[in-house]
């Protein structure tokens, strides 16, 4: 990918990731750079792929933001809340294998995608993550978590609504 094609795309994805969180879109500003550099590959023609040392430093970037998120105080609370931690990992985990085997079995896709697609977990991190393995289809996985995300954060203020209080 030539350095033209690679600033194309970023400001590509700028516009729709300002336009995605302006919108107050959950994950706005992923999902709607994902839909602006999208739209214009399926218009106007492939932009390419991005150079794996950018892949990576993304991969650092994200690192570094959740590593940002530990604390000593988490290890104070690690003392009440590590059976639970471990009951709802190892649920998820659970779940996570069986709804990518009947993804895999039902799609057809590869077992490698349809886990990454099932595996609970942020979009950013996911699609980071899915994207380090090679033969992983990235875009599904990015489609599949965007429609699971936005379900969720669409549907718990109604659920609060009618089941809270």
């Amino acid at each position: 990918m030539d350095i033209t094609k690679i600033l194309l795309t970023l400001v590509i994805g700028t516009a729709g990731g300002l336009v995605g969180y302006k919108l107050k879109i959950p994950a706005g500003a992923m999902i709607g750079s994902l839909g602006a550099v999208a739209l214009f590959n399926l218009f106007y023609g492939s932009l390419g792929k991005m150079p794996d040392g950018v892949m990576i430093a993304v991969q650092i970037v994200l690192g570094s933001a959740l590593g940002l998120s530990f604390t000593k105080g988490m290890l104070t609370d690690l003392k009440t809340a590590w059976l639970p931690a471990l009951i709802i990992a190892g649920t998820y985990l659970l779940a996570g294998v069986l709804v990518g085997l009947f993804v895999a079995k039902v799609t057809g896709w590869d077992l490698m995608t349809s886990m990454f697609s099932a595996v609970p977990g942020g979009l950013a991190d996911v699609v980071a993550a899915s994207q380090s393995i090679d033969g992983v289809k990235t875009v599904n996985v990015m489609v599949i978590h965007s429609v699971r995300l936005a379900m969720v954060l669409l549907s718990i203020p109604i659920l609060v609504k009618v089941f809270g209080k």
